[in-house]
């Protein structure tokens, strides 16, 4: 529970309201007449308000980094960056709730898994255990999971990363999403255009309609076939969840990453 402060309009106290005074005007003048201008309800009020605020317990977001051949150089620099970045960002969240935790009695906790994609794809950073949690992890452990991340994947079937983050949501937690308990969010980077179109569409489709933010960069120069194919699984049927980055500006790739976690985080209220 918490309170709001709001303005009560047309109360019999407060602050004049010319708007409420116009409205009610042949009962103020029989008032003004009478010496009874305070039975009318020409005031506005600052009010208390006791409102139910749902607060998420926990984050989860899945960063999906596509480590096929193409994605080598910059490209996977770049990449990297952003997975660093959003790590240690993460990191420094929860230890600001940690501090703050006797003030805001806040159960919330945010948590990160990187897994990479291509033929096959593999777990390189998996989500902290709540036994774990007062370890945190370390820049250290960030970097090192990080250095992992390589252009050796083969091609670009980002279905079976994303199958597996729809698979681990089970019964319980689309209950706890639904309830505002768990927010769960999906990043995808990739430098062109997966080869499951069809299954892919349908599996953010899903993981949409379970309440999963999702979100995907689209890096480099790519031809009018991987644009169509991008746009046809992250920006049909009026969404607007694939973002485009142009070849000469991969190196913008972890602000733009960052200032999308940073625009769904602000709506949390600890």
């Amino acid at each position: 529970i918490e309170y709001e402060n709001h303005i009560a309009k047309e109360q019999q106290r407060g602050k004049l309201n010319i708007g409420s005074v116009i409205k009610y005007y042949p009962d103020f003048v029989n008032a003004e007449k009478t010496g009874s201008l305070n039975d009318l309800n020409i005031y506005d009020r600052n009010e208390l308000e006791k409102i139910l605020v749902d607060k998420p317990d926990t984050i989860e977001i899945s960063l999906l980094v596509d480590g096929s051949g193409s994605m080598r150089g910059e490209r996977m620099t770049m990449a990297r960056a952003a997975a660093t970045l959003l790590m240690l960002s993460i990191k420094d969240f929860n230890d600001e709730l940690d501090y703050r935790r006797k003030e805001t009695h806040s159960k919330l906790r945010a948590n990160t898994e990187v897994l990479m994609y291509g033929n096959n794809f593999e777990t390189i950073k998996g989500f902290e255990k709540q036994k774990d949690y007062d370890h945190n992890g370390n820049e250290a452990e960030i970097v090192s999971s990080v250095s992992k991340m390589q252009s050796e994947y083969g091609g670009t079937y980002d279905e079976l990363p994303l199958r597996e983050v729809r698979n681990e949501i089970n019964e319980s937690q689309r209950e706890q999403i639904r309830n505002g308990k768990l927010l769960k969010i999906v990043f995808e980077i990739t430098d062109g255009a997966t080869s499951t179109e069809d299954r892919s569409r349908q599996l953010v489709q899903e993981l949409i309609q379970d309440g999963v933010l999702t979100f995907a960069f689209q890096i480099g120069d790519v031809d009018n076939q991987e644009r169509k194919t991008f746009e046809s699984v992250w920006n049909n049927d009026g969404m607007d969840n694939g973002i485009l980055i142009g070849e000469d500006d991969i190196s913008t790739l972890p602000k733009k990453l960052i200032e999308v976690l940073r625009g769904v985080l602000k709506k949390i209220r600890i």
